[in-house]
C-alpha cells in the first residue's frame, strides 16, 4: 500500500470529535461574532453543562445503589401494653452514615442538611451533590417533639434527627435490613420464644390497635407513659395518639398526651 493510500485510510478511521457547544464558542470566537450571538452560545454552553451534570449524578446515583449495603437495624424500641408487649427493630442515623459513607465517597457524592423553622414547625431539607455539581433535594417537616419532659434544645434535636433520618434515606433510595426487623409479640401468658417478626407497616397497624384499646385519654396517658421512648422516637407513632387524643373526650382531669 503506497503512502497516500495509508493517508487515506486514516482519515477514514479518524473519528470526529463531538460537536458540543464549547467547540462552537471557540469557533465562534475565531470568526468574530457579535456579543448577541456570543451570549446565546453561552447559554447554551450553561445549559449543556447542566444537563451533562444532571446525567452524571444519575449515574453515581444509580452506582451508589448498587454499591451501598443494606443498611443494619440495630437500635430496638419496645412497646408494652395490657394486652401484651413487643418490640421492633430500626436503623438510627448513625448506624445509616457509617454504612453508606464509604459508596458515597466512590461514587463522588455527599449529603448535607439545611433546618428551618415556621409556624411551630420544623422543616429539614436533605441536599446530595455529585461532583460535577449537580444537587438533587428531599424534604420534610413536623411539629416540634415537646414530649417526655425536653427542654427547648432537646426538642428541636429530636425532630431534626427523626427528619435528617428520613430525608437522607429518600434521597438515597436507601434499604434497611427487613430479616433484622425482629419485632417480637408476646400476648398474655404466652412464653417468651412465642414471636413474630414485624415490618415496619405492621408495626404501625399494631401501634393504632393498641392505641384504639385505649377509652379514655387517662388510658391513652398510661398506654403513652408505658411506651415513652418508643413514642418519642417515631414522628407516625405519635401522629397516631395524637390523633386518638382528638377523638376521645376530655375527663374531669385534663391528661394530655401529646403536646
Amino acid at each position: 500500500m503506497d503512502q497516500k493510500s495509508i493517508a487515506k485510510s486514516n482519515v477514514q478511521n479518524e473519528v470526529p470529535a463531538p460537536v458540543t457547544p464549547i467547540v462552537l464558542l471557540e469557533q465562534a470566537i475565531a470568526k468574530g461574532v457579535d456579543l448577541d450571538q456570543l451570549q446565546k452560545l453561552m447559554d447554551l454552553q450553561d445549559r449543556w453543562e447542566q444537563k451533562q451534570a444532571k446525567k452524571a449524578f444519575l449515574d453515581a446515583l444509580a452506582l451508589f445503589q448498587t454499591r451501598c449495603p443494606v443498611i443494619p437495624k440495630k437500635k430496638i424500641a419496645k412497646i408494652a401494653s395490657a394486652r401484651g408487649s413487643y418490640s421492633y427493630r430500626f436503623a438510627d442515623l448513625g448506624t445509616i452514615r457509617g454504612a453508606i459513607q464509604e459508596a458515597l465517597q466512590m461514587c463522588g457524592l455527599s449529603y448535607r442538611w439545611e433546618f428551618k423553622e415556621a409556624n411551630g414547625k420544623l422543616k429539614v431539607v436533605c441536599l446530595v451533590s455529585h461532583r460535577d455539581g449537580h444537587t438533587e433535594t428531599t424534604e420534610m417537616e413536623a411539629g416540634v417533639d415537646a414530649t417526655g419532659g425536653k427542654n427547648d434544645i432537646q426538642q428541636k434535636g429530636s425532630t431534626h434527627t427523626y427528619l435528617q433520618r428520613y430525608t437522607l434515606i429518600g434521597a438515597l433510595g436507601l434499604a434497611t435490613a427487613d430479616e433484622d426487623n425482629d419485632g417480637e409479640t408476646t400476648k398474655p401468658g404466652a412464653s417468651d420464644n412465642q414471636s413474630k417478626e414485624l415490618t415496619e407497616e405492621e408495626m404501625l397497624a399494631q401501634w393504632k390497635e393498641l392505641v384504639k384499646g385505649a377509652t379514655s385519654r387517662f388510658q391513652l396517658t398510661q398506654l403513652y407513659l408505658k411506651n415513652l421512648k418508643a413514642v418519642d422516637a417515631d414522628e407516625r407513632v405519635k401522629a397516631i395518639f395524637k390523633a386518638r387524643q382528638e377523638e376521645l373526650p376530655e375527663g374531669k382531669t385534663k391528661a394530655p398526651v401529646m403536646p
